[in-house]
């Protein structure tokens, strides 16, 4: 019988996090104060935008959501 090897998740590092961090506020900024919107579309932006960094670093849906 095959055992089932656990795979570990991803770990980010303090200047990645600073990073990601930076970008979204980047983001949120931009489009909330540069370009006048109501903020539920830059929201709604920004977490797609974090739920696909996180996928693309190898973390798994049930992680993420």
């Amino acid at each position: 019988m095959k055992k089932l090897i656990k795979k570990s998740e991803p770990i980010l590092g303090l200047g990645e996090s600073i990073i990601v961090l930076a970008i979204i506020l980047g983001i949120l900024g931009f489009l909330i104060i540069g370009q006048h919107q109501e903020p539920q579309a830059p929201l709604l932006i920004a977490f797609v935008v974090l739920m696909v960094y996180g996928r693309l670093r190898g973390f798994t849906w049930d992680t993420i959501i």
